[in-house]
């Protein structure tokens, strides 16, 4: 039979739960955040990796050399830095080509060129 312990404890595993889920919805990000975010940690994980990626348009040059030393016939390198979430890293890997066309080191604060 349930005892008021058992309730209790339903109770406040009940209460976590559903504070865990208001927790989820306010951390969640919009798509331009995402992009900011993106755009500097795949900089800052190619900068550690070697690669000179600084938001200049010309470091473009970088992700051509990145992609060639991380893939074989078009696939991820076994064991490259391509090998785990591919689609967070290209994502990532966007986000930075459009921050350092744009010129602005990130794409979500660049001003329009449209008058």
């Amino acid at each position: 039979m349930p005892t008021r312990f058992t309730f209790g404890g339903f109770t406040a595993f009940l209460l976590r739960f559903f504070n865990h889920q208001k927790t989820l919805q306010a951390k969640r990000s919009s798509l331009k955040d995402d992009i900011d975010i993106g755009a500097e940690w795949i900089a800052k994980a190619l900068l550690s990796s070697g690669y000179d990626a600084n938001f200049a348009p010309d470091s473009i040059a970088e992700l051509e050399r990145f992609f060639r030393d991380q893939t074989v016939g078009g696939q991820p390198l076994p064991g490259g830095l391509l090998s785990e979430n591919l689609g967070v890293r290209l994502f990532a890997l966007g986000c930075y080509c459009a921050g350092s066309l744009v010129g602005t080191g990130s794409p979500m604060t660049a001003t329009p060129m449209v008058k």
